[in-house]
């Protein structure tokens, strides 16, 4: 499992030519962030601020984000494979359902992170001014791991075949997702 590696390593697997890829990264930068909130509540906590209604739901996104690192480099090593077998002029609906799978993590990278962001927006109005720069710096993480994982979704949706109801769908879902990003 990547989570488990060392940073070194991760970065290492990172740069080589297998998994992961930029799903796993968004979902790296987004923990980041997630991590750095949890931080500055903890610590708000210390300086009598009360910031401590927010790290349960911050924990459960970190969960969230390190599972879709494992869970994107997943997709992606079976979706390489998986669609080399279908081929160019392969069966539609057999090459859409696995690019449905990589637009599924993307999504939910991205649906994670706007919790997140949401919640570092909501923390920035309360919080003690020796932490906004941790709590700005975690924010600037959240929004860069929306961002890059909309970029992948995009990509991916890109590619289906002949399914326009399928694009639209997703297409839907990626501009409310921005939209909830930049609000």
């Amino acid at each position: 499992m990547l989570v488990d590696l060392s940073i070194k390593d991760f970065f290492s697997k990172m740069s080589s030519k297998d998994v992961p890829g930029g799903g796993s990264g968004a979902a790296l930068v987004g923990t980041t962030g997630v991590s750095l909130l949890i931080m500055a509540a903890e610590m708000a906590q210390q300086e009598g601020y009360n910031l401590n209604t927010y790290i349960s739901e911050l924990q459960k996104l970190q969960q969230a984000l390190l599972q879709y690192i494992d869970e994107d480099a997943k997709v992606l090593s079976n979706a390489l494979p998986a669609l080399t077998a279908v081929g160019p002029d392969g069966n539609s609906d057999e090459w859409n359902g696995v690019l449905e799978k990589a637009v599924a993590v993307p999504i939910n990278i991205a649906t994670a992170s706007i919790k997140a962001l949401s919640i570092a927006q909501e923390m920035l109005k309360n919080a003690p001014h020796i932490l906004i720069c941790d709590m700005t710096f975690a924010a600037i993480s959240c929004h860069s791991s929306i961002q890059g994982a909309i970029l992948l979704a995009n990509l991916n949706i890109s590619l289906f075949r002949d399914n326009q109801d399928l694009v639209e769908k997703y297409n839907q879902q990626i501009i409310e997702l921005n939209d909830k990003a930049n609000d």
